[in-house]
């Protein structure tokens, strides 16, 4: 059954796509687990780890609100191995209202080691995105509008490059999720909205409080030459290498808790539920966040504790 969405001439055009572009963010799509998920940020990370990963994540986001935007992804790493050289892919599929966006990327990282406990990584991202808007599930004010077509496809190439600086209880990065710039629903070579060329700046540190409790600090800073500075805080707790706490806060009014529980050795499942303190609480009923993780342990342990990040 469709959607009844009333709109003015060329509105809901303009108004989708800026909201494509600001929630989606082309390669950097807003995740709360992103300290779970960050090969998705940062392609260097894939060195970060030792274990061959795979992970599946979905999100709904602002619950209650018809056409709000909701995200499916997976992901395979695959770490540093022969010559300190790691691959990864990315699959991400998002949808708000009567778009969608798939992207499909290949990952690399070249790992070099500064000393005997800190090493450097250099990431590249590749791929590609494929932009659907389906104009037919909504009402025009005038349906002979030749731009308002019953869908739109558009194929955009991804390319982006990260570095990671980390040891066994810190990490810091900086990235750029895609280096192309982007213009959705070209016309006559132009485009409608264009996309920012986006820096992630990331990093954490892990407390060892006790013997069976460990806490981690992380930021998460996301910042363009056109966009407005947005800033994750977190705090984390690791209890017993089982359970996982943690809240965290968005610069954009938003706060969030975070579990996780540690079923084995290779399986993790982790939950957020996030909270908006600013006048979009009232229609909304927060976005939730699910994540299944499945590791493939190595035999070969450079760092003996456990990976908090």
């Amino acid at each position: 059954m469709k959607k009844e969405i009333n709109y003015s001439k060329h509105l809901f055009l303009i108004i989708t796509l800026i909201m494509v572009v600001s929630v989606n963010a082309q390669d950097e799509p807003q995740y709360t687990q992103y300290v779970n998920n960050t090969m998705t940020y940062n392609p260097a990370y894939i060195s970060t780890q030792e274990d061959i990963t795979f992970t599946a994540l979905g999100r709904s986001q602002w619950s209650g609100v018809q056409g709000a935007p909701k995200t499916l992804t997976f992901s395979a790493l695959f770490p540093s191995g022969y010559r300190g050289i790691g691959s990864g892919i990315n699959v991400i599929h998002d949808e708000i209202g009567p778009t969608s966006q798939t992207f499909l990327t290949a990952n690399f990282s070249y790992e070099l080691k500064l000393s005997p406990k800190v090493f450097t990584s250099f990431g590249l991202s590749g791929g590609g995105s494929l932009l659907n808007i389906n104009f037919d599930e909504g009402t025009a004010v005038d349906n002979n509008d030749p731009l308002l077509d019953n869908k739109k496809n558009e194929f955009d190439p991804v390319l982006g490059v990260g570095i990671m600086t980390y040891a066994d209880k810190w990490y810091v990065g900086l990235s750029v999720p895609n280096l192309l710039k982007t213009s959705y629903y070209s016309v006559n070579g132009g485009g409608i909205v264009d996309e920012n060329l986006q820096f992630l700046l990331m990093g954490g540190y892990v407390f060892d409080i006790t013997q069976y409790l460990k806490f981690k600090p992380a930021v998460l800073t996301r910042f363009s030459n056109k966009s407005p500075l947005v800033v994750d805080y977190s705090a984390n707790f690791l209890i017993n290498d089982i359970v996982r706490l943690g809240l965290s806060y968005r610069s954009t009014e938003i706060v969030s808790l975070l579990a996780g529980l540690q079923l084995s050795r290779s399986f993790y499942i982790g939950y957020s539920y996030d909270y908006t303190l600013s006048e979009l609480s009232t229609s909304d009923d927060g976005s939730h966040e699910i994540m299944l993780r499945f590791t493939i342990p190595s035999k070969l342990k450079t760092i003996q504790s456990p990976r908090f990040y």
